[in-house]
């Protein structure tokens, strides 16, 4: 049957559109290094009939020219301009996955409730992961065996997938080609290239001529592969959905205007320039005319051919007009009444710039395709623009992004549990373990100038410590130790904001007590921490209570420093 299965090449068609779909998405999010080429080898390529390997040129191709095309080849750079949107703006933008607030990751071995098991490298392989779903959406995820209960994790490029079958976005049956070690009939050990096979019993190895050269047995239940996209793509299961499959188009959009941006920007510096005609003579005598109009386009293609004179001999004449600084002497005419003709001398040379308006409507376009892409992609609306919007407008922003971001979750929640699952079975035994995994659905979409704001117009205490809770978590998102410290401390303060204590005081609720905790609320926990240790892990200490129980332990203890302070024990008479 599995040999069978490479054979026949099992599920190729969908595979060669998933490979064709990657390559294409990969040129606008991550590019490539620019090669260089000679101006002969463009002409060549822009006079050829048939396609290129280069799917965005061979678009161009068909909408210039080949003078426009080779114009735009020439200001065309690598990395193109969508790949620095997509690395500079989104990314960042999706990191905060890896930070909500409701985030959990659990692991069950053999009974006992374990932190995080040190075999899983687990942030090197939400790094890994994060980056292969946004990049590498139709690469498969492999866990194979280096030895004995010995698992790893491995990306198999869909370049080199040969066969596939799945159903409802699970793998049932794979097959790909690599290069195995083994021992030869000699006892020496030689790299043979041929197919890996996988599926729910055994992992094999078939050589060139698909003939079997190894098989070791696994009890996992299920094919140790698993696709890195949660999501089918165009009704087709092995096709998977990119996070950048809606705006292929877009980002194909945005890097012509941003080249043919580049173009208009040298021609507003340097432009088209038109001078007149006349007659040099040659060293040998010929007369040749010579046209000293330029376009003075910038040639910006590494290892361009230089400039020939077109007569090996030495000109007698001028050299090229339009130099910067040089001052160019012309010949006045004379009218037919004596006259000079100034018209001859204002008319020498003409200079031909890009339309400011032609300017303006192309970065005005671009700049509201990188809101759409920045939109469709992370959901964020305030790229869009920088005017005032409404309470509705701000609550939509806010729900977009985060949904965006849930769905990102989702999809990475799915992988680390099946795959930490899988590494974990190999190690331990299917029957020995269990896990959860889920990067949560909380990611503090809101700025701390947004919440400042929003604190101010909160109706009561409650919505206040709230919001000062939530902007405590937002500044401390890379640093949950001072996330809780902070949170522990609102928490134990009498008032959380001067709004409540001011309205305290006027309604004379405050104690002499509450009075010295809440105006000297910093000196307090410093004279806490000097007698009894660092907050947190005192915090920490208690870890069997519930919070109010380690609230009010704290707060007595507080209370108790305070009131000694304010009324000092009275020493008993001393007897002689």
């Amino acid at each position: 049957m599995s040999k069978e299965f490479i054979e026949k090449r099992i599920g190729i068609a969908s595979i060669v559109e998933a490979r064709r779909q990657q390559k294409e998405l990969s040129y606008f999010t991550q590019s490539s290094i620019q090669q260089p080429v000679t101006e002969a080898y463009l002409k060549e390529f822009a006079q050829r009939k048939y396609e290129s390997s280069d799917e965005f040129l061979n678009w161009l191709k068909t909408i210039f020219g080949t003078d426009t095309f080779l114009s735009a080849y020439k200001h065309l750079r690598f990395p193109v301009p969508s790949a620095k949107l997509v690395n500079n703006k989104i990314l960042p933008q999706l990191q905060r996955v890896f930070f909500s607030e409701d985030s959990f990751f659990t692991y069950n071995i053999r009974g006992k409730e374990v932190e995080t098991p040190d075999s899983l490298d687990a942030v090197e392989f939400d790094d890994w992961i994060f980056k292969a779903m946004l990049f590498r959406h139709n690469d498969i995820l492999i866990t194979d065996l280096k030895g004995v209960n010995q698992p790893f994790r491995d990306l198999v490029s869909i370049d080199n997938v040969v066969a596939l079958e799945s159903s409802k976005s699970v793998i049932k049956r794979i097959a790909y080609s690599a290069s195995v070690s083994l021992m030869d009939e000699s006892g020496n050990i030689n790299d043979v290239e041929g197919y890996v096979y996988m599926d729910d019993k055994e992992y094999a190895f078939y050589d060139k001529e698909i003939e079997l050269r190894l098989s070791v047995p696994h009890d996992l239940g299920q094919c140790p592969a698993d696709y890195i996209s949660n999501e089918a793509f165009a009704n087709d299961d092995i096709i998977r959905k990119s996070a950048f499959s809606f705006v292929k188009a877009d980002l194909e959009e945005f890097t012509l205007l941003r080249t043919l941006q580049k173009m208009s920007d040298v021609n507003g510096t340097i432009p088209v320039t038109a001078i007149l005609k006349f007659q040099d003579k040659t060293a040998d005598g010929y007369t040749e005319d010579v046209d000293y109009a330029s376009d003075n386009e910038p040639n910006i293609v590494n290892s361009m051919g230089s400039q020939q004179a077109r007569f090996q001999a030495e000109v007698v004449g001028k050299p090229t007009e339009v130099q910067p600084g040089r001052i160019i002497d012309v010949t006045p005419r004379l009218k037919e009444d004596g006259s000079i003709d100034s018209a001859a001398v204002q008319n020498y040379i003409k200079h031909f710039y890009m339309p400011v308006e032609s300017m303006a409507f192309v970065n005005d376009r671009i700049m509201a395709l990188q809101n759409d892409i920045i939109q469709s992609v992370t959901g964020d609306f305030k790229e869009q623009n920088e005017t005032a919007q409404n309470e509705k407008q701000v609550s939509k922003g806010y729900i977009t992004k985060e949904d965006s971001l849930r769905a990102l979750s989702k999809g990475l929640s799915r992988i680390r549990r099946r795959s930490d699952y899988k590494m974990l079975s190999l190690e331990f035994g299917s029957d020995s373990v269990s896990n959860q995994a889920f990067y949560g659905t909380d990611f503090f979409p809101e700025s701390q100038t947004e919440l400042y704001e929003l604190f101010e117009k909160a109706p009561n205490p409650i919505e206040r410590k709230n919001l000062l809770i939530r902007m405590n978590k937002t500044k401390n998102r890379f640093n949950k130790s001072n996330s809780l410290r902070q949170i522990i401390m609102y928490d134990l303060m009498p008032y959380s904001s001067d709004i409540d204590f001011q309205i305290a005081r006027e309604a004379l609720q405050v104690s002499p007590e509450i009075m010295q905790l809440q105006t000297r609320f910093d000196s307090w926990i410093n004279l806490f921490e000097a007698k009894y240790g660092d907050l947190v892990v005192f915090w920490e200490s208690y870890g069997d209570s519930s919070t109010a129980e380690r609230l009010t332990i704290i707060k007595n203890l507080l209370l108790e420093e305070v009131k000694t302070a304010i009324v000092p024990p009275i020493n008993p008479p001393t007897t002689v």
